[in-house]
């Protein structure tokens, strides 16, 4: 693990948004998917209903995640279970403890807001499997749900594709900040 000194977490801005449609355009998506999906976050936060952060490394943004208060994730959602979504960190920049340091961020951000559960999907294939193994070293279990496919449980013997819609929900029980009276 690296030393955080030149590690800043914040939220994003709109002069942040050209620079993550640069920086985070991926293979499966063009320039103006990626704009309007960052767009539509600032949006969102303005309305109070994502925080949207940025993690930069010696003033450059290295990677991004996003706390929703309303999880579209139906049990998340009848139980006020907020949601950690859309967590990326730089491939040359991981195995340095960034990540666990954004989640634990975001997880502070949800306590602050009295959540007394935090939760996040994660993909199936091993793509995802560093997520994976993380999410479990800090404390993330299986919300006993089962899989999901685009948030609808899966159907035994039913095929589905194995994409990022196919994900396994975990969920952390939180310790809610008492509040400064």
């Amino acid at each position: 693990m690296e030393n955080f000194d030149n590690i800043d977490i914040r939220t994003i801005e709109p002069r942040d948004i050209e620079t993550l449609v640069k920086q985070f355009t991926f293979p499966w998506a063009d320039a103006a998917t990626t704009r309007a999906k960052w767009q539509h976050y600032y949006k969102q936060q303005q309305a109070g209903e994502r925080l949207a952060c940025v993690i930069e490394k010696d003033n450059k943004i290295v990677g991004y995640g996003s706390l929703v208060v309303e999880s579209s994730y139906p049990p998340f959602a009848h139980d006020d279970v907020f949601e950690i979504h859309d967590i990326w960190i730089n491939a040359a920049e991981r195995e340095q403890g960034l990540g666990a340091l954004l989640i634990t961020y975001l997880e502070s951000v949800a306590e602050d807001n009295q959540a007394s559960h935090i939760g996040m999907g994660v993909g199936l294939y091993a793509d995802y499997g560093a997520a994976q193994r993380l999410y479990m070293r800090l404390g993330y279990m299986p919300d006993g749900a089962g899989i999901t496919y685009k948030n609808a449980p899966v159907v035994p013997g039913k095929q589905y594709p194995v994409d990022d819609h196919l994900l396994l929900w975990l969920v952390k029980e939180l310790s809610p900040k008492e509040s400064e009276e």
